[in-house]
């Protein structure tokens, strides 16, 4: 991940966002997922309670977000449906989570390091987490990848802010130490 200065195309942001293909109404327990014409693609049950969703920049997928860090990708003009991933694979990591379109076939979510007591359990509290990771899941291969944070701001507590309709990361540093200003900067994801 590397710095890249960047300023939103105010415009370009508009026009990304008006007369959306799909739309979402509800809550948790009777949310839903429609088209244009009010046909209903995905509603909560016992697969999913949908608590809302983030197109695709292309419009052909929807990331529809649901309770207890179940995320999936649904594909209108096939029906497909593929669940995110729920956690990365290492010891003491948190549930994936804050996903975020990046590209049409690219998101980034959010996990991170548990905080472990003297006997290696994880300690209950609000704030137990020692430190963020940052993934990228392709949809085309379905594959998990993380991303290497600045050095200066690996151990740290760092939240997606949000992400441009061209890929940039908006990051900021999550509870940071009073007199530090949280906003770390927009941030550019190499391709592979």
């Amino acid at each position: 991940m590397r710095a890249e200065p960047y300023v939103i195309d105010d415009a370009a942001l508009a026009r990304s966002l008006e007369d959306p293909p799909f739309i979402f109404i509800g809550d948790g327990t009777s949310g839903k997922v429609i088209d244009r014409e009010g046909k209903v693609l995905m509603e909560s049950g016992k697969e999913i309670g949908i608590y809302g969703i983030a197109v695709a920049p292309n419009k052909q997928r929807i990331l529809v977000k649901g309770g207890n860090s179940t995320y999936i990708v649904l594909s209108p003009a096939t029906g497909e449906k593929l669940q995110l991933p729920e956690r990365p694979v290492g010891a003491n990591m948190f549930s994936l989570s804050d996903w975020y379109w990046i590209d049409d076939n690219t998101l980034i979510g959010r996990s991170g390091v548990m905080i472990l007591d003297e006997n290696g359990k994880p300690v209950r509290s609000d704030n137990n987490a020692s430190e963020t990771s940052l993934y990228v899941y392709d949809l085309t291969t379905q594959h998990l990848t993380e991303v290497a944070l600045p050095d200066k701001y690996k151990q740290a507590l760092v939240m997606v802010m949000d992400v441009s309709p061209d890929g940039h990361v908006h990051l900021a540093l999550d509870a940071p130490p009073e007199g530090v200003e949280p906003d770390i900067g927009w941030y550019k994801i190499p391709a592979p």
